[in-house]
C-alpha cells in the first residue's frame, strides 16, 4: 500500500489535466490531451499497480488539503473554461484541428464533472462552486 503522503500527492494530478490542455492549446497540439487520455493513461495500472482495498489513515494536514483541493480546481478551471471561447474565436483551426480539439475538450469536461460531483456533496458555498463547474463544463443538470 502507498502511505498517504504519496496518495494525497496523488490527487494533486488532477491539475494536470488542464494543465496538458493549456500545454496542448499552447504548442498548437490541440490533441494532446485526448491522446494521453485515450492512447497512455489506460496503461497506468500496469505501470503504477491497482488501488488498496485498506481505507487510508491521512494526517489532519493531509485531509484538509484533499478536502480543499476540489475547491481550489473549480477555482482554477472556471475561468480557464470561460476563457476558452475568446481564445478559439482567434483560432482558426483546421477540420481536423477541431476535432482533435473536441475530444480534448471532452477529456477536460468528463474529468472536471467528476469533480463537481465531489463538490456537490460538500457544504453550501462548496455546493455552489460544484454547481458553476459543472454548468461551465457542459453538465447544468447535475447542480
Amino acid at each position: 500500500m502507498k502511505s498517504p503522503a504519496v496518495q494525497t500527492a496523488g490527487y494533486f494530478l488532477i491539475f494536470f489535466i488542464p494543465a496538458l490542455f493549456a500545454l496542448g492549446w499552447y504548442l498548437g497540439h490541440h490533441y494532446l490531451l485526448g491522446a494521453f487520455f485515450f492512447g497512455i493513461l489506460p496503461f497506468s495500472r500496469v505501470v503504477f499497480g491497482a488501488a488498496s482495498d485498506r481505507a487510508s489513515e491521512y494526517s489532519e494536514l493531509q485531509a484538509s488539503l484533499l478536502y480543499h483541493l476540489p475547491g481550489c480546481y473549480a477555482a482554477v478551471v472556471v475561468p480557464f473554461v470561460a476563457s476558452l471561447p475568446f481564445a478559439l474565436a482567434s483560432e482558426h483551426l483546421t477540420s481536423h484541428a477541431l476535432v482533435a480539439f473536441t475530444f480534448s475538450l471532452l477529456v477536460l469536461f468528463a474529468m472536471a464533472s467528476c469533480v463537481s460531483h465531489a463538490l456537490i456533496h460538500q457544504p453550501p458555498l462548496h455546493r455552489r462552486l460544484g454547481s458553476v463547474l459543472s454548468a461551465v463544463c457542459a453538465y447544468p443538470w447535475m447542480g
